[in-house]
């Protein structure tokens, strides 16, 4: 796969998932307005839009350059693979881990709890 094809299929990825890095974007700035009025969970998004923005990214050009630079059988390729998509999913579930922690962090309880 020749280098402008390479950044074509990358490029193409990145536009196809257009819509939700806008939203992690929308999130970042978000956190950040939030940030001193509500420092935990707001530092919370920050992070785990960042982490998730940065997991949408990285992988197109992961996923290329594995392909590009992988010379051995297609068997090994598949265990490299799962093996990297595993680990994405990793980062993934932490991610929405913390934006789930940052919607529950620092509530007081309710009146139904008193």
């Amino acid at each position: 796969m020749s280098d402008h094809n390479f950044l074509n299929a990358t490029l193409d990825q990145l536009v196809i998932q257009s819509p939700v890095l806008v939203v992690y974007i929308v999130g970042l700035v978000f956190s950040l307005m939030c940030l001193r009025r509500y420092p935990k969970p707001a530092l919370l998004t920050l992070i785990a839009m960042a982490l998730l923005l940065c997991i949408s990214i990285v992988s197109p050009f992961a996923n290329y350059y594995l392909v590009m630079v992988h010379t051995s059988n297609g068997a090994s390729l598949r265990w490299l693979f799962s093996g990297f998509h595993f680990t994405l999913s990793l980062f993934h579930a932490l991610g929405l881990g913390l934006l789930l922690t940052a919607a529950f962090v620092g509530r007081g309880k309710t009146a139904y709890e008193n």
